[in-house]
């Protein structure tokens, strides 16, 4: 039986001093499994407590809640601030971060549109150190100005990653399915098709279809639109990939005059990264979570609990 003064040495020389275990072994003649057994007495006995000091701006507990409810890989819940503009920015760098660990040069970005994703483009930070391409998984919607205009979005992202943004220069919303397939099909949105089949990560926002959102205010879809929609018992969407409150996907005839990248072509992707915050979109980010395409979320603290609450889970305030 190792003694406890014994624990204390090897755990000192490990933690304290950096010894390898090997090295370790090899100064007290032990072998390299009795160093890593002791090392695991030494944590179970008390001997040695380890204190991570988390990152004052991330809550730790509503990110380990949110990834074992819901499946997912990553989680980043930022501190709620003052204003909105803080926030904003503090889920930007946290995107900034995650997408220069998850891209590897010459992938290709795809990126959806509305005002969370225009904001993230602009503030997140420069990555000095990845070349990255970025593509609009969506065909054109709004103005320029409004700043939703996802070619606007995939420019800003291209210039923060260094690569090229290649555009998507056909309305998201066709009058007639026939329309939509037309441009599906011509030799001139081959292009597009390709990038969309190449994207390997992809950062959207989640669509509630309330008066307060996106979809309303910017009249993307007419009120006529839009209560068909809750008729069929849609409470948000992805990319306008339409869900149910349990994160079905409901079909449409709406469905049929939006182009953009499908909806199994998105599940495909190596990252699928949400970014998304307000009470007022709960219901929507509840929805894709529990779609199961999104494997990385990023989303405030009031976001956060109010969505485990949906789940019927508590989250510790």
């Amino acid at each position: 039986m190792t003694s406890k003064a014994l624990l204390a040495k090897i755990a000192r020389l490990y933690y304290t001093e950096n010894h390898n275990q090997r090295a370790i072994a090899q100064k007290l003649n032990m072998s390299v499994a009795g160093v890593s057994r002791a090392l695991t007495r030494a944590k179970e006995e008390g001997i040695v407590e380890i204190t991570i000091h988390e990152s004052p701006e991330h809550d730790a507990a509503l990110e380990a809640l949110l990834e074992t409810q819901f499946g997912l890989r990553e989680c980043t819940v930022v501190h709620e601030d003052a204003t909105e503009a803080n926030a904003t920015s503090a889920m930007a760098r946290a995107l900034s971060e995650i997408l220069v660990r998850v891209l590897r040069n010459g992938d290709l970005l795809g990126v959806s549109w509305g005002e969370t994703l225009r904001a993230m483009s602009d503030q997140i930070p420069n990555a000095s150190n990845r070349e990255a391409d970025v593509v609009p998984i969506i065909g054109a919607m709004g103005t320029v100005e409004t700043g939703i205009y996802p070619n606007a979005i995939a420019t800003g992202f291209a210039r923060k990653l260094n690569g090229k943004a290649y555009l998507v220069n056909a309305p998201a919303i066709l009058s007639t399915p026939e329309i939509c397939d037309s441009i599906k099909n011509d030799r001139a949105f081959r292009p597009v098709a390709s990038n969309w089949n190449n994207v390997d990560t992809a950062v959207v926002s989640v669509s509630g279809i309330s008066a307060a959102d996106s979809v309303s205010r910017f009249e993307i879809f007419s009120e006529a639109e839009l209560k068909q929609l809750r008729q069929l018992g849609v409470v948000g969407a992805t990319n306008f990939d339409f869900l149910d409150a349990e994160g079905f996907q409901v079909t449409t005839e709406l469905d049929r005059r939006i182009l953009k990248i499908g909806f199994e072509r998105l599940r495909a992707v190596r990252n699928l990264i949400v970014v998304a915050f307000g009470t007022h979109k709960v219901a929507a980010i509840r929805a894709a979570l529990r779609s199961g395409i999104v494997n990385v979320l990023i989303t405030d603290q009031s976001t956060a609990r109010a969505v485990l609450a949906a789940e019927g889970t508590a989250a510790e305030t």
